[in-house]
C-alpha cells in the first residue's frame, strides 16, 4: 500500500521506516513557521495519521469534508514511538487496527 509523508510543504513517497524515525526524532526542524506538523497519508485510502511536537495524534480521512467519512479524532500525550507505530500500521494497511485505538471526537484544538 503506497503511502506519503507531509513534511511542510513536501512529500515523500514511500519513506523508509528509518526516515519516518527521524523525522519524528527531529520534528521540530520539519514543522513550518506555521507549527503545522507532520503527517503520513494512504494513497489509496486517504486516511492520515497527524501528529505534532505537542503530543497530538489526529486521525482522520483526507476526503472526509467531500464524502461525510472519516471525521478528526485525535488523541493527546501520544508519545514519538506510538506515532511511529501508527505509522506502520497505516503503511501496512491495517486501518482496522489504528480504529481500535482510544481515539477522541473531533481534531483536538481549542
Amino acid at each position: 500500500m503506497g503511502v506519503f509523508l507531509d513534511v511542510g510543504y513536501r512529500e515523500e513517497h514511500d519513506p523508509s521506516e528509518s526516515r519516518l524515525s527521524d523525522v519524528l526524532e527531529h520534528m521540530e526542524d520539519h514543522e513550518g513557521a506555521e507549527g503545522f506538523g507532520v503527517s503520513l497519508t494512504c494513497s489509496q485510502t486517504e486516511w492520515s495519521v497527524y501528529t505534532e511536537k505537542t503530543g497530538l495524534a489526529r486521525w482522520l480521512n483526507l476526503s472526509y469534508t467531500s464524502h461525510g467519512n472519516g471525521a478528526p479524532r485525535h488523541m493527546r500525550q501520544v508519545s514519538r514511538e506510538k506515532v511511529l507505530a501508527l505509522w506502520k500500521l497505516l503503511a501496512a494497511g491495517k486501518i482496522e487496527d489504528i480504529e481500535r485505538e482510544p481515539w477522541q471526537p473531533g481534531p483536538g484544538k481549542p
